[in-house]
């Protein structure tokens, strides 16, 4: 991985993404920042404090790296796949996305058998948090 040198990060940021990024929900950023370790909001800065005026608040958050048992590259991999299809349900984003071609073996699965996941397919990417994500990542992995 070419950024495993980062182990902590403050980030100024707008306040809608940080809140999905607290949320560990919401987006591919704040699910792949939740398996790599934990964000922490620092403080919300309202946008009557800058300069020209933006449009937005601002939110800072520490991230910090954590060892955590996971394949980042292949979890990556998941969520580019899950999101890939923006108004899609997870299904049909998975077995059709663009970045599975290097994995076929996971469209064997989900073209299969993938009762164990079932329940999820149905939903969108964005309405998934960081453990059902791990679910998903188990199913294809199993043998």
């Amino acid at each position: 991985n070419d950024l495993a040198f980062i182990s902590a990060v403050i980030i100024g940021i707008q306040k809608e993404l940080a809140d999905r990024i607290i949320k560990n929900k919401g987006s591919s950023l704040a699910i792949f920042l939740a398996a790599a370790g934990q964000s922490q909001l620092i403080r919300v800065v309202s946008r009557r404090n800058y300069y020209p005026l933006p449009e937005v608040d601002t939110s800072w958050l520490f991230w910090k790296r954590q060892n955590k048992a996971i394949n980042l590259e292949s979890f990556q991999l998941i969520l580019k796949g899950a999101f890939w299809g923006k108004r899609k349900n997870l299904g049909n984003s998975l077995r059709k996305n663009p970045f599975f071609h290097i994995r076929p073996q996971w469209l064997d699965k989900l073209n299969n058998d993938c009762s164990q996941i079932a329940d999820l397919l149905s939903l969108r990417a964005d309405a998934l948090e960081l453990s059902q994500f791990l679910r998903i990542e188990n199913f294809l992995y199993e043998s």
